[in-house]
Protein backbone atom coordinates (compact mmCIF):
# COMPACT_ATOMS: atom_id res chain seq x y z
CA UNK A 1 0.00 0.00 0.00
CA UNK A 2 1.13 3.55 -0.62
CA UNK A 3 0.46 6.63 1.46
CA UNK A 4 -1.36 9.67 0.13
CA UNK A 5 -1.67 11.93 3.17
CA UNK A 6 -0.75 14.99 1.11
CA UNK A 7 -4.08 14.87 -0.70
CA UNK A 8 -6.12 18.05 -0.21
CA UNK A 9 -8.84 16.83 2.15
CA UNK A 10 -11.05 19.30 4.02
CA UNK A 11 -13.29 17.61 6.58
CA UNK A 12 -16.40 19.31 7.89
CA UNK A 13 -16.25 19.84 11.66
CA UNK A 14 -17.70 17.04 13.75
CA UNK A 15 -21.14 17.73 15.17
CA UNK A 16 -20.87 15.05 17.88
CA UNK A 17 -19.53 16.50 21.13
CA UNK A 18 -17.03 14.63 23.29
CA UNK A 19 -19.60 14.06 26.04
CA UNK A 20 -22.13 12.48 23.65
CA UNK A 21 -22.68 8.69 24.10
CA UNK A 22 -22.03 8.16 20.38
CA UNK A 23 -18.75 10.11 20.34
CA UNK A 24 -16.43 7.07 20.54
CA UNK A 25 -18.07 5.20 17.66
CA UNK A 26 -18.27 8.42 15.65
CA UNK A 27 -14.52 8.98 16.06
CA UNK A 28 -13.82 5.34 15.16
CA UNK A 29 -15.76 5.85 11.93
CA UNK A 30 -13.76 8.98 11.12
CA UNK A 31 -10.48 7.11 11.71
CA UNK A 32 -11.66 4.43 9.29
CA UNK A 33 -12.36 7.09 6.66
CA UNK A 34 -8.90 8.55 7.20
CA UNK A 35 -7.31 5.13 6.63
CA UNK A 36 -9.23 4.82 3.37
CA UNK A 37 -7.83 8.18 2.30
CA UNK A 38 -4.26 7.46 3.35
CA UNK A 39 -3.86 3.90 2.05
CA UNK A 40 -4.21 2.78 -1.52
CA UNK A 41 -2.90 -0.07 -3.63
CA UNK A 42 -0.68 0.70 -6.63
CA UNK A 43 -2.23 0.54 -10.08
CA UNK A 44 -1.84 -2.81 -11.82
CA UNK A 45 -0.44 -3.25 -15.30
CA UNK A 46 -3.43 -4.04 -17.55
CA UNK A 47 -1.84 -7.18 -19.00
CA UNK A 48 -0.86 -8.47 -15.57
CA UNK A 49 -4.36 -7.78 -14.26
CA UNK A 50 -6.00 -9.51 -17.26
CA UNK A 51 -3.82 -12.58 -16.78
CA UNK A 52 -4.66 -12.67 -13.09
CA UNK A 53 -8.39 -12.41 -13.77
CA UNK A 54 -8.17 -15.28 -16.26
CA UNK A 55 -6.43 -17.45 -13.67
CA UNK A 56 -8.96 -16.58 -10.97
CA UNK A 57 -11.93 -17.41 -13.19
CA UNK A 58 -10.79 -21.02 -13.27
CA UNK A 59 -11.46 -21.11 -9.51
CA UNK A 60 -15.06 -19.82 -9.71
CA UNK A 61 -14.34 -16.77 -7.53
CA UNK A 62 -16.69 -14.48 -5.66
CA UNK A 63 -16.38 -10.97 -7.10
CA UNK A 64 -16.28 -7.96 -4.78
CA UNK A 65 -16.79 -4.51 -6.32
CA UNK A 66 -16.57 -0.97 -5.01
CA UNK A 67 -17.13 2.59 -6.16
CA UNK A 68 -14.61 2.34 -9.01
CA UNK A 69 -16.91 -0.14 -10.72
CA UNK A 70 -19.48 2.57 -11.42
CA UNK A 71 -17.27 5.38 -12.71
CA UNK A 72 -17.90 4.42 -16.34
CA UNK A 73 -21.60 4.88 -15.63
CA UNK A 74 -20.93 8.48 -14.64
CA UNK A 75 -20.90 7.94 -10.88
CA UNK A 76 -17.72 9.21 -9.21
CA UNK A 77 -15.57 7.14 -6.88
CA UNK A 78 -14.03 8.01 -3.51
CA UNK A 79 -10.27 7.89 -4.02
CA UNK A 80 -9.76 8.46 -7.75
CA UNK A 81 -8.37 11.66 -9.30
CA UNK A 82 -11.77 13.33 -8.89
CA UNK A 83 -12.93 11.24 -5.93
CA UNK A 84 -15.23 12.72 -3.31
CA UNK A 85 -12.74 12.11 -0.49
CA UNK A 86 -10.51 14.75 -2.06
CA UNK A 87 -12.87 17.44 -0.82
CA UNK A 88 -15.02 16.04 2.00
CA UNK A 89 -15.68 13.03 4.18
CA UNK A 90 -18.92 11.03 4.35
CA UNK A 91 -21.30 11.77 7.19
CA UNK A 92 -21.07 9.17 9.94
CA UNK A 93 -24.12 7.20 11.04
CA UNK A 94 -23.82 8.80 14.48
CA UNK A 95 -24.06 12.29 12.97
CA UNK A 96 -27.00 11.27 10.82
CA UNK A 97 -28.90 9.76 13.74
CA UNK A 98 -28.19 12.31 16.46
CA UNK A 99 -27.75 15.64 14.66
CA UNK A 100 -30.98 17.08 13.21
CA UNK A 101 -29.15 19.72 11.16
CA UNK A 102 -26.75 17.16 9.70
CA UNK A 103 -29.63 14.87 8.75
CA UNK A 104 -31.47 17.77 7.12
CA UNK A 105 -28.31 18.62 5.15
CA UNK A 106 -27.96 14.97 4.09
CA UNK A 107 -31.47 14.87 2.64
CA UNK A 108 -31.13 18.24 0.92
CA UNK A 109 -27.99 16.98 -0.80
CA UNK A 110 -29.58 13.62 -1.61
CA UNK A 111 -32.66 15.34 -3.01
CA UNK A 112 -30.47 17.16 -5.52
CA UNK A 113 -28.12 14.29 -6.35
CA UNK A 114 -30.44 11.28 -6.43
CA UNK A 115 -31.80 11.88 -9.94
CA UNK A 116 -28.29 11.61 -11.35
CA UNK A 117 -27.88 8.20 -9.70
CA UNK A 118 -31.34 7.13 -10.83
CA UNK A 119 -30.52 7.99 -14.45
CA UNK A 120 -27.20 6.08 -14.45
CA UNK A 121 -27.15 2.84 -16.45
CA UNK A 122 -24.95 -0.28 -16.22
CA UNK A 123 -21.93 -0.37 -18.52
CA UNK A 124 -20.23 -3.25 -20.33
CA UNK A 125 -18.21 -4.19 -17.24
CA UNK A 126 -21.39 -4.77 -15.24
CA UNK A 127 -22.79 -6.86 -18.08
CA UNK A 128 -19.67 -9.03 -18.38
CA UNK A 129 -19.85 -9.85 -14.67
CA UNK A 130 -23.59 -10.53 -14.97
CA UNK A 131 -22.97 -12.99 -17.81
CA UNK A 132 -20.32 -14.75 -15.73
CA UNK A 133 -22.79 -14.88 -12.85
CA UNK A 134 -25.62 -16.23 -14.98
CA UNK A 135 -23.41 -18.92 -16.52
CA UNK A 136 -21.88 -20.02 -13.21
CA UNK A 137 -18.34 -18.93 -14.11
CA UNK A 138 -18.26 -17.04 -10.81
CA UNK A 139 -19.90 -17.93 -7.51
CA UNK A 140 -21.60 -14.56 -7.11
CA UNK A 141 -21.18 -10.80 -6.72
CA UNK A 142 -20.88 -8.76 -3.55
CA UNK A 143 -20.95 -5.02 -4.13
CA UNK A 144 -20.27 -2.15 -1.76
CA UNK A 145 -22.19 0.15 -4.09
CA UNK A 146 -25.71 1.38 -3.37
CA UNK A 147 -26.45 2.42 -6.96
CA UNK A 148 -28.21 -0.83 -7.93
CA UNK A 149 -26.32 -1.11 -11.23
CA UNK A 150 -25.20 -4.71 -10.70
CA UNK A 151 -28.79 -5.72 -9.96
CA UNK A 152 -30.15 -3.88 -12.99
CA UNK A 153 -27.46 -5.38 -15.20
CA UNK A 154 -28.20 -8.88 -13.91
CA UNK A 155 -31.91 -8.45 -14.59
CA UNK A 156 -31.14 -7.26 -18.12
CA UNK A 157 -28.72 -10.08 -18.92
CA UNK A 158 -31.09 -12.67 -17.45
CA UNK A 159 -33.84 -11.32 -19.70
CA UNK A 160 -31.56 -11.59 -22.75
CA UNK A 161 -30.58 -15.15 -21.88
CA UNK A 162 -34.02 -16.28 -20.77
CA UNK A 163 -32.40 -17.18 -17.46
CA UNK A 164 -33.21 -16.55 -13.81
CA UNK A 165 -30.08 -16.07 -11.73
CA UNK A 166 -30.55 -17.47 -8.23
CA UNK A 167 -31.51 -14.91 -5.57
CA UNK A 168 -28.53 -14.06 -3.40
CA UNK A 169 -25.95 -14.22 -6.18
CA UNK A 170 -25.86 -10.41 -6.24
CA UNK A 171 -25.48 -9.06 -2.71
CA UNK A 172 -25.54 -5.33 -1.94
CA UNK A 173 -23.35 -5.15 1.16
CA UNK A 174 -24.56 -1.69 2.19
CA UNK A 175 -28.10 -1.97 0.87
CA UNK A 176 -29.40 -0.01 -2.08
CA UNK A 177 -31.02 3.29 -2.90
CA UNK A 178 -34.25 1.63 -4.01
CA UNK A 179 -35.95 1.92 -0.63
CA UNK A 180 -36.19 4.34 2.26
CA UNK A 181 -36.56 2.98 5.79
CA UNK A 182 -37.75 4.81 8.88
CA UNK A 183 -35.21 4.32 11.65
CA UNK A 184 -37.94 4.77 14.28
CA UNK A 185 -40.77 2.46 13.19
CA UNK A 186 -39.07 0.43 10.45
CA UNK A 187 -41.64 1.13 7.73
CA UNK A 188 -40.15 1.17 4.22
CA UNK A 189 -41.06 3.30 1.22
CA UNK A 190 -40.12 3.06 -2.44
CA UNK A 191 -37.37 5.59 -3.18
CA UNK A 192 -39.04 6.84 -6.34
CA UNK A 193 -42.31 7.47 -4.49
CA UNK A 194 -40.37 9.17 -1.72
CA UNK A 195 -38.67 11.36 -4.32
CA UNK A 196 -42.06 12.45 -5.63
CA UNK A 197 -43.04 13.53 -2.12
CA UNK A 198 -39.82 15.50 -1.78
CA UNK A 199 -40.41 17.24 -5.11
CA UNK A 200 -43.95 18.15 -4.09
CA UNK A 201 -42.69 19.57 -0.79
CA UNK A 202 -40.06 21.65 -2.58
CA UNK A 203 -42.00 22.79 -5.64
CA UNK A 204 -40.97 26.29 -6.66
CA UNK A 205 -38.01 26.33 -4.29
CA UNK A 206 -35.76 23.90 -6.14
CA UNK A 207 -36.79 24.76 -9.70
CA UNK A 208 -33.58 26.70 -10.34
CA UNK A 209 -31.24 24.30 -8.54
CA UNK A 210 -28.79 22.94 -11.09
CA UNK A 211 -25.59 20.96 -10.55
CA UNK A 212 -22.91 19.38 -12.71
CA UNK A 213 -21.59 15.82 -12.69
CA UNK A 214 -18.56 17.08 -10.75
CA UNK A 215 -20.86 17.91 -7.82
CA UNK A 216 -22.12 14.33 -7.42
CA UNK A 217 -20.80 11.99 -4.71
CA UNK A 218 -20.72 8.16 -4.90
CA UNK A 219 -23.51 7.80 -2.33
CA UNK A 220 -25.94 9.76 -4.48
CA UNK A 221 -25.81 13.08 -2.70
CA UNK A 222 -24.36 16.28 -4.11
CA UNK A 223 -22.32 19.26 -3.00
CA UNK A 224 -24.73 22.18 -2.82
CA UNK A 225 -24.70 25.71 -1.39
CA UNK A 226 -25.82 26.20 2.20
CA UNK A 227 -28.64 28.40 0.91
CA UNK A 228 -30.20 25.38 -0.78
CA UNK A 229 -29.93 23.39 2.45
CA UNK A 230 -31.69 26.18 4.33
CA UNK A 231 -34.49 26.38 1.74
CA UNK A 232 -35.03 22.62 1.54
CA UNK A 233 -38.16 21.12 3.15
CA UNK A 234 -37.91 17.55 4.46
CA UNK A 235 -40.86 15.16 4.53
CA UNK A 236 -41.68 12.67 7.28
CA UNK A 237 -42.38 8.96 7.61
CA UNK A 238 -45.87 8.17 6.34
CA UNK A 239 -46.45 5.89 9.31
CA UNK A 240 -45.05 7.59 12.42
CA UNK A 241 -44.16 11.11 11.29
CA UNK A 242 -40.44 10.86 12.09
CA UNK A 243 -37.85 12.49 9.85
CA UNK A 244 -35.25 9.85 10.72
CA UNK A 245 -35.45 8.24 7.30
CA UNK A 246 -32.51 6.47 5.66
Amino acid sequence: MTRSSDRPISFEPSSISEDHPAYATHQAAIRSVQRVIDDRAPYQNVQVASTGIGQLLRLKPLILTGAGMSTDSGIPDYRGPKGSLRHSRPMTYQEFLHDDAARHRYWARSFVGWQHMYDATPHVGHDIISRWNASGVISGVVTQNVDGLHQRSQDGIDAQLGHNTEPGRVIALHGSMDEIECLVCGVKEDREAFGIRLHEANTGVADDWHITEADINPDGDARIPQRWVDEFTMVQCLNCGSDKLK
